[in-house]
């Protein structure tokens, strides 16, 4: 059975029928018990161009095969996108014919193969129609006329292949005989003697195996030959079509260089690209592991990108096995222009590893979980690995749940974001920070330095001493990833509040003294220190003025009060006038200068608020600078008595002047001198030291 793998019709059998709303899964059910295709039409209409509805059609037709519903299957046959979709399985490796035949439908069954419907399918096990009708025959449930007229339809079609064999190495003809009863008056012999009599009068071979002989020795010892060949001339063995004896070569584990033999001057492409019952060849060479079979499938055609039905990819399976080495294979034909993209299956690479991991006890020397993780986190493969579902949780969210340290500090080291917090319905549920132990942190931070010889022709060993070489410093895991819709950053984050997260966790406030991270600061405080020159020259000339303004608003009020004295006692002090006057142009000459320098600091408090509002409220050093402004005004245009300006001009030297210090203090670094920086969004490159 073939797929149009490249149109991925393959994935239609994902969506079942019965994940319609419940009310719409009723209705239709209802229209296939009474066949009622007017009301059957309505709702396939009513979906039709819906990306989302339209995938329900496989699994109606085999609900309509399977109930015999003939009008609702015939509706279906003629609205079909592809020829293709008549093949597909479901949930049991089941095709719809094999379903028509499992359920005694010969109309659902004659539909069908008119349709095109490829009467050799197989099931998972290697089971064709032929083996579902010994298994129905042997129940006795069912209609044994209705069954021996599909026996007919079947035997009659021009491509039935006579001889398929199941994973227990047994045709159709040898599966009748293993379940005939051995006593005569069996209800069931009748009727499997009358299928075999079928099958050997068309050329079905009596040599074949039946496990404890051939066919025609069981036959004996259950004293059923002679029913059997009676009137009866054997007929030459019909030619079998070859990917139906390919499909037994795979199923029996035949070796890869018998595979390749038999499909010497064949079309190995067509036969690869075969599907055994939900999966692909290469699917299931992956699953059992078989190397040499899966590079021969890649190297013939198969299709990298086929999924099982369910819709997992080989390379899903490869990665679930921890087979690095098919792994690798797999990736080397999934490229396209030399990388292959699997940015949408990043999550599910990571959880399949995951759980691989979890369950390995003793593996074999093909089966490594890091050799699959380093390989899948090569240059020429695309992962996302800010990947983020529904669920909330990232790459790095589910390494964390399985306490798998090698696997953190890999993703944290390739760009995987620390700070990622896990949101679900709205609720932060935190980040993976707790579940690094220190020394995973400070490994994924020693793996984001790369060092780089300045000539890269030329094998040398690690030799920061020397004068020429660069370094590569990643910085990626603390910077938030790019929203590709809104083409921004979260604005809500940034590297800074990623690092002050590990400032205040007491296990790892011991990796801000990591190279990496002084390296970063150093850039940024070189890149900040014109800014933070001019905001220091700023607040030391609003200190300074303020110093001065307060203490001559001070002396202005002492005077003014020695004035009142003065003219209560009616003696007049022209000298005193003359001072009150000098000290009011002193303290409206600093107010000229002093307001300006205050509202600057308003202004530089109000952007900090707004772009880094919670660290602002944790700092108290904030508080007192708006203290500050607001004694500006309140001292500027408010008159206060002598004692009151002289308490609150101390209290504001003292916190000026404290805040200042605090202000003027310069970060010190252990970091080389160097001579020059690239700054990017996620790198910063520095070339050699000194």
């Amino acid at each position: 059975m073939t797929v149009d793998i490249e149109r991925g019709d393959y994935n239609l059998i994902n969506t079942m029928a019965d994940s319609e709303p419940q009310h719409e899964a009723y209705t239709i059910n209802r229209c296939l018990e009474k066949d009622d295709d007017n009301e059957f039409k309505k709702i396939i209409e009513k979906h039709k161009g819906n990306d989302v509805s339209q995938p329900c059609i496989p699994s109606y037709l085999h609900k309509a095969a399977e109930k015999g519903a003939l009008k609702c299957l015939q509706f279906l046959l003629d609205i079909l996108s592809s020829p293709d979709i008549l093949d597909l399985p479901d949930d049991y490796s089941r095709t719809p014919l094999m379903v028509a035949v499992a359920k005694a439908q010969p109309r659902a069954v004659e539909m069908l193969l008119k349709a095109g419907a490829h009467v050799n399918a197989r099931n998972n096990k290697g089971q064709s129609s032929l083996h579902l009708l010994v298994f129905a025959l042997q129940r006795g449930v069912l209609s044994e006329e209705a069954l021996q007229e599909i026996v007919d339809l079947l035997l009659k079609h021009e491509n039935i292949d006579l001889e398929p064999h199941s994973d227990s190495n047994l045709t159709p003809l040898a599966t009748a005989i293993t379940r005939m009863p051995e006593e005569d008056g069996a209800p069931q012999k009748s009727s499997l003697i009358t299928f075999c009599k079928k099958l050997v009068k068309v050329g079905a071979s009596l040599k074949a195996s039946a496990g404890d002989g051939t066919v025609e020795e069981v036959l004996q010892k259950k004293r059923a030959l002679t029913s059997i060949l009676m009137e009866i001339i054997l007929p030459p063995a019909p030619s079998r079509p070859f990917t139906s004896e390919f499909l037994d070569m795979i199923i029996l584990g035949k070796s890869t260089d018998e595979i390749k033999d038999f499909l010497i001057n064949k079309d190995a492409r067509i036969a690869v690209n075969y599907r055994l019952g939900s999966q692909t060849l290469l699917f299931r060479a992956v699953d059992k592991g078989d190397e040499e079979l899966v590079k021969y499938l890649l190297a013939t055609g198969a299709n990298s990108w086929a999924s099982e039905v369910t819709g997992e990819l080989p390379i899903f399976r490869a990665v679930a096995r921890s087979n690095y080495k098919i792994l690798d294979h797999l990736i080397n034909y999934m490229k396209l222009n030399n990388k292959v993209d699997l940015q949408r299956y990043t999550l599910t690479l990571i959880q399949k590893l995951m759980e691989s991991a979890k369950k390995a006890k003793d593996c074999t020397p093909e089966e490594s979980q890091s050799k699959c993780l380093e390989r899948l986190l090569k240059s020429d493969v695309l992962l996302n690995l800010n990947q983020v579902p529904e669920d909330g949780k990232t790459p790095l969210h589910v390494a964390a749940n399985f306490n798998n340290q090698e696997t953190l500090s890999a993703l944290l080291s390739h760009g995987a974001f620390l700070g990622a917090r896990r949101t679900v319905k709205g609720k932060n549920k935190g980040h993976v920070l707790k579940a690094l132990h220190p020394s995973t942190l400070k490994s994924a931070m020693d793996d984001c330095i790369s060092f780089h010889p300045e000539n890269s022709d030329v094998e040398e060993a690690e030799n920061v001493l020397g004068e020429n070489y660069t370094l590569d410093l990643d910085y990626r895991f603390l910077v938030p990833p790019v929203n590709k819709d809104k083409k921004t950053e979260d604005e809500s984050k940034n590297e800074m509040e990623t690092l002050m997260e590990i400032s205040k966790s007491k296990v790892h406030r011991k990796a801000i003294k990591h190279p990496l991270v002084r390296a970063l600061l150093f850039a940024k405080w070189h890149k900040a220190l014109p800014l933070y020159i001019f905001n220091v020259s700023i607040y030391l000339f609003f200190v300074s003025i303020l110093t001065a303004f307060v203490y001559n608003l001070k002396d202005l009020r002492i005077l003014e009060v020695r004035q009142d004295n003065t003219l209560n006692s009616e003696r007049n002090n022209s000298t005193l006038a003359e001072d009150i006057l000098c000290k009011q142009s002193t303290v409206n000459i600093l107010r000229g200068f002093l307001i300006p320098a205050a509202i600057y600091i308003v202004i530089k408090e109000v952007f900090q608020i707004v772009f880094s509002h919670n660290m602002y409220l944790k700092n108290i050093e904030n508080y007192l600078q708006w203290f500050l402004v607001i004694v500006v005004f309140v001292l500027s245009f408010t008159p206060l008595d002598a004692d009151v300006t002289r308490h609150l001009a101390a209290w504001t030297m003292i916190i000026a002047w404290n805040d200042s210090l605090s202000e003027h203090r310069f970060p010190q670094f252990l970091v080389n001198s160097s001579k020059g920086y690239c700054h990017g969004n996620r790198r910063i490159r520095v070339f050699g030291s000194e």
